[in-house]
């Protein structure tokens, strides 16, 4: 509730240390519904080590209960606001568990769909689609209208995962528009996200709306202080500065990425960033640089090569090469 419509999330280690103090204190069910809350406001802050601790905590006093349901709510957050940064193999296992013993519907959707976006994330296409849509067909006979905007939205996220772009755009601006009417904020930001990606990768992008869908992005995870999407958002803008505005926005924009980047102090993400700039330093021609960058990561590619920033940028120092990545670009655009 703290997060969900709109409100900050910034005292999430506080909470943290009120669950551990308290949370003994309660019935299991309070108890471990306060280790859940915790969690879940550590995962939007892209806490991710000090919320798994918050959900595990929250399983233990659930199973200690003998409360399965409450067992697998725990682990389905567990799985999808934590595992899934951190781990995709373990929040699949976990996932198809939670979908597999679920006794309750609204849980055993919730997972199902969570497991085929999983799925479509590392390739598993064709039986993502046949489990989304099923679940997207099931929910639409509900009555809650959260139910029906979640069900546009799992849906158009699984087709944009699986390239099927044209599909997911109608199902994602469905779910814009109910989100919106309904001030779900946590789910309308991923949302935003998930419609500018596709954007910016049309052939003739509309960049006022992704600038539009970047700034309303950026207010939602600014008010709820989620720092992975201000990372997503903040890479879509680097993408939209480089292409439609000037070369000292795309360097403001490249810091901006960096430094979020350098807060999650996780190779992956380090690594997903470093692709986005050297695909724009390749559309500016700047082939050398991208080079160094690929060459960095380990990529086999053929081309130029900037020797001396390819060494930089190997360093096992992810702030370092967050530092190094600004000044290669600035270098690079002033060349």
């Amino acid at each position: 509730t703290m997060s969900a419509r709109g409100n900050q999330s910034l005292d999430g280690e506080l909470l943290y240390r009120a669950s551990a103090s308290g949370a003994h204190l309660l019935s299991p069910i309070l108890g471990g519904e306060a280790w859940v809350g915790t969690g879940i406001v550590l995962s939007i802050r892209g806490q991710f080590e000090l919320a798994e601790q918050a959900y595990l905590e929250a399983i233990k006093i659930f199973e200690e209960a003998k409360n399965p349901s409450n067992v697998g709510w725990a682990q389905l957050n567990l799985a999808s606001c934590v595992l899934a940064h951190t781990d995709k193999a373990r929040a699949i296992e976990v996932l198809k568990v939670v979908a597999d013993e679920a006794v309750n519907i609204d849980l055993k959707h919730l997972a199902q769909s969570d497991y085929a976006v999983m799925l479509a994330s590392t390739g598993v296409v064709t039986e993502s689609i046949r489990v989304a849509e099923e679940i997207f067909a099931a929910r639409l006979q509900y009555d809650d209208e959260t139910t029906h905007a979640r069900a546009y939205v799992d849906l158009g996220e699984l087709y944009q995962l699986a390239g099927r772009k044209e599909a997911a755009r109608p199902l994602l601006l469905e779910g814009i528009r109910r989100q919106r009417e309904l001030g779900i904020q946590y789910m309308l930001v991923d949302t935003l996200i998930y419609l500018a990606e596709i954007t910016v990768e049309d052939e003739k992008a509309d960049w006022s709306q992704v600038g539009e869908l970047l700034d309303e992005a950026h207010g939602i995870a600014s008010r709820i202080g989620a720092r992975i999407k201000l990372l997503n958002v903040a890479r879509i803008r680097l993408t939209y500065s480089s292409r439609c505005e000037s070369k000292s926005a795309f360097i403001v924009a490249a810091e901006e990425a960096l430094r979020l980047t350098q807060e999650c102090a996780s190779l992956s993400e380090c690594s997903s960033t470093l692709r986005i700039l050297a695909a724009e330093l390749e559309y500016h021609g700047k082939l050398e640089y991208c080079g160094a960058i690929r060459r960095a990561l380990g990529d086999d590619i053929s081309g130029p090569c900037h020797p001396g920033w390819r060494a930089l940028l190997s360093t096992e120092s992810y702030a370092t090469v967050c530092v190094l990545s600004v000044l290669m670009a600035k270098e690079a655009l002033q060349s």
